[in-house]
């Protein structure tokens, strides 16, 4: 488990979807998994035209105003000749970049980009780097009504009436300038609403009004700052440790020396940061940093470079994990690609560190602990649990035996947690009979290694099984070997997974085919594949024939598509009703293989999958089971006929569908 989870910047909706209406700002890639920093408060779609020419002036754009006009460019002394007046591309925000192509009002132009990160120096003045990485105008001005401006290094809003408003709770411009709430009203989420009288009942379960401009909660019968309070920190009773505050709903510290390094912080602009090696750093900072790329001394394999939180090729662009070779001697490549410091040596506490090659923990006195279950450094370094209780996620909980109404997790040792089978305190980690969960009792010829079994050898066992490596590596049976899952990146007679060939002279990169001389992704169709195997689906070539001892490896199918071994067959584990899902998971008589569930047919009168002759299944089109895989009537779907002498084959029409 990372405990340096990868940052997710979450900038407020409303200046998404303004940013893509203008087309000037990139759509934000989907996040990643980890902890996201709180949305931005008080930002709405401001008004089309507003400050473009007609309405409120953009400030912004006064910037790259140059003097004089125009009619052609060599009329200007520098910059372009946009409109009969001579600008400045690279920082007028009415044209940024080109003629008449306008950032999103209150954003400034950066070097002809309105998308162009910042740090804290590159804004002009009047406007603020912010932690979305954009230059967001801090005055609001006369005229500068409904133009985006910026609370803090978080908090955006909306220029009203000469001052940056958060419309999402203002009483007075609630949702949009100038819309006031009436008496007994408050402003919540952006729409004037009854203001709540708080009781015991009520805890927790609704918003209300702390202040004429604040939102809490209910909280022990009383409006509760949920965003402020230290002892109802963004839900009531959640209460900040000492030498923490309360920010926008999130408990963080004013100094990390001693800290973790994904606690959060305040950095000096009053916006929120995490700490790293002793010091706050801004969130945006870790997007870019290949030494500290999405995590506190996250590494980025050699000559990687880091965008956005995550590792990339420099030319490419492409996504980088690394590879066991790539990290300094003294670090291991963790599963997600990362490369970490092995033991504590030099290392400050509360610093990420690797416990083995697929478990991350923190430095503690120079020993790299698992601070999600050490009762002795619960959470941080140093943080004790009291007597009775254990450390269970990162928080002290009470713990009075499994014999206890709904115990689950029980201590196994000083540092190390177990979980309850009836009244006895096992280790799923390495226990054979209860591996992974109570019960789960692992086969002959496996072992109970970090919750999973994974097999001591893999003569006859199926490729794709979880077996042990002597290096300590994640790794799966292959071809009767144990093999590192990280090596199916590289390897070209098993790319991306076992069995899994690239065309003869092509090679492998992150687990795809691509072409020595290009370094493009390829395909099999055009390259051939060796003797005894077949392009399967134009992507890769795979063996024809299953020998009986290589049950899971990939194969091509007799209708054409992707296969695994099973028994000596290649079946499709999706279809196939005596390996449905798995090899060997043979379905019932009244039931068929669907998707790889075994299901029970009732009749076509619902609608639905259906069986079809050769263990094939089709969907129901009224009360017939049809084969849109190939009914040239019904081809990809009910009613979808194809033209006259045109057949149907995989789903497509092999001419065009009539209309």
């Amino acid at each position: 488990m990372r405990l340096g989870v990868v940052l997710v910047l979450v900038v407020g909706l409303a200046l998404v979807a303004a940013a893509m209406l203008w087309g000037r700002l990139p759509e934000p890639a989907a996040p990643a998994a980890g902890r996201p920093l709180p949305p931005a408060r008080g930002v709405l779609l401001p008004r089309v035209g507003q400050g473009l020419g007609g309405g409120a002036k953009d400030a912004g754009a006064d910037a790259g105003a140059l003097a004089g006009p125009c009619d052609t460019d060599d009329a200007c002394d520098s910059g372009t000749c946009c409109g009969g007046a001579c600008v400045d591309e690279r920082s007028d925000a009415r044209h940024c970049g080109a003629c008449g192509e306008p950032c999103a009002l209150g954003v400034a132009c950066l070097d002809g980009d309105c998308a162009a990160e910042c740090d804290t120096s590159e804004c002009p003045g009047g406007f603020l780097c912010t932690q979305s990485g954009r230059c967001v105008r801090t005055r609001c001005d006369e005229g500068t009504d409904e133009l985006s401006c910026a609370r803090g290094a978080e908090a955006l809003g909306l220029c009203c009436a000469t001052a940056c408003v958060d419309t999402l709770s203002s009483h007075s411009h609630c949702g949009a300038c100038g819309t006031s709430c009436g008496p007994g009203e408050f402003c919540n989420e952006g729409v004037c609403a009854p203001n709540v009288e708080c009781s015991t009942a009520d805890a927790g379960e609704v918003s209300c009004a702390c202040s004429l401009d604040r939102i809490g909660a209910c909280c022990a019968g009383r409006c509760a700052d949920t965003g402020r309070e230290p002892g109802n920190c963004g839900a009531c009773g959640r209460v900040c440790a000492a030498g923490e505050v309360c920010a926008d709903g999130e408990c963080a510290v004013v100094a990390c020396e001693g800290i973790p390094s994904d606690q959060a912080c305040l950095v000096p602009d009053g916006g929120k940061g995490f700490c790293c090696d002793g010091a706050c750093r801004s969130a945006r900072s870790f997007r870019s940093d290949p030494q500290n790329c999405g995590a506190c001394r996250a590494h980025c394999p050699t000559q990687a470079a880091c965008s956005e939180g995550s590792c990339e090729e420099p030319d490419s662009g492409r996504t980088l994990r690394c590879h066991s070779g790539e990290c300094a001697p003294d670090e291991v490549c963790m599963p997600d690609g990362i490369c970490l410091r092995q033991g504590c040596g030099g290392l400050h506490d509360n610093l990420p560190c690797a416990q083995s090659p697929d478990m991350e923990g923190v430095c503690c006195g120079g020993v790299c602990t698992d601070v999600t279950q050490d009762p002795g450094s619960c959470g941080r370094c140093g943080r004790r649990c009291d007597a009775g209780e254990l450390c269970d996620e990162a928080l002290c909980k009470a713990f009075s035996g499994c014999d206890a109404p709904g115990a689950t997790v029980c201590p196994l040792s000083a540092a190390t947690n177990g979980i309850c089978c009836g009244t006895t305190c096992v280790d799923s980690t390495s226990d054979g009979k209860n591996c992974g969960a109570c019960g789960n009792a692992c086969p002959a010829n496996r072992t109970c290694d970090h919750g999973s079994c994974r097999a001591v050898t893999c003569d006859r066992v199926a490729a794709g099984e979880p077996c042990e490596h002597p290096s300590g590596e994640a790794s799966e049976c292959c071809h009767g070997r144990c093999v590192p899952v990280e090596s199916f990146d590289g390897d070209p007679a098993n790319c991306g997974d076992c069995g899994l060939t690239c065309a003869s002279g092509d090679r492998c990169e992150l687990g795809s085919c691509s072409s020595p001389d290009s370094g493009l992704p390829v395909d099999c169709t055009s390259q051939g594949c060796p003797p005894g195997q077949a392009c399967v689906e134009g992507e890769r070539c795979v063996p024809t024939a299953c020998a009986a001892s290589e049950d899971g490896m990939k194969c091509a199918a007799p209708t054409g598509l992707m296969g695994s071994c099973c028994g000596g067959r290649c079946v499709e584990l999706r279809l196939d009703p005596l390996d449905c899902g798995s090899c060997g998971n043979a379905c019932g008589g009244d039931q068929f293989c669907n998707l790889g569930s075994c299901e029970v047919f009732g009749g076509c009168d619902g609608g639905g999958a259906c069986p079809l002759p050769g263990s094939r299944v089709g969907i129901c089109c009224e009360a017939s089971c049809v084969d849109v895989e190939r009914d040239a009537k019904n081809c990809g779907g009910c009613g979808q006929a194809c033209e006259a002498g045109a057949g149907c084959v995989s789903f497509r029409c092999q001419g065009a569908i009539k209309n």
